[in-house]
């Protein structure tokens, strides 16, 4: 059954060569009320350590600059400890852009992704509201979050094995 729908949307994808490692990350995908949106990305190693920093502004007419890594910086506000896996996450964000600041607020707590099936991965996403300023002018937004506090990342497949493992599959 065909349902015809409007709005915006977006396409989550990574691509790379996912070789097996430790460490987590918060990403933020950030669409303001200035028309700009920005692509963030704080990456740690299993000490905990950022190890790499990545930003990407687009521009309202759909124009893309890379932002310098050392104008980027992000400020964890609290934590949310997960009923589900006892995970505490880092929750609400300052984070430092050029020519600004925001501040990501997630809208819903318990945004955890987990299942008994697969014993590795969980993780926490969800939506966020945006406030700050860029420019000196105040702006609001939505955004998407992900925070890995920590994982053993293994290969490509590690989800599918887990879950024809637990079915006895």
């Amino acid at each position: 059954m065909a349902v015809n729908v409007t709005g915006t949307a977006w396409q989550d994808h990574q691509w790379g060569n996912w070789n097996p490692g430790e460490g987590g990350w918060e990403w933020f995908s950030l669409q303001l009320s200035n028309n700009t949106q920005y692509m963030l990305y704080f990456i740690r190693d299993k000490n905990n350590n950022y190890v790499q920093t990545v930003g990407t502004l687009v521009r309202p007419d759909g124009s893309t600059t890379n932002l310098p890594a050392a104008q980027l910086s992000q400020t964890t506000l609290g934590t949310w400890t997960s009923p589900h896996t006892g995970i505490t996450y880092p929750h609400g964000w300052k984070i430092d852009i050029p020519d600004g600041s925001l501040t990501v607020t997630p809208q819903l707590a318990d945004q955890e992704v987990w299942s008994d099936l697969v014993p590795v991965g969980q993780y926490w996403e969800g939506t966020s509201s945006v406030s700050g300023t860029i420019n000196g002018q105040s702006v609001t937004g939505l955004g998407y979050a992900e925070v890995i506090p920590y994982i053993d990342m293994p290969g490509k497949g590690y989800v599918w094995d887990s879950v024809k493992e637990a079915l006895g599959l």
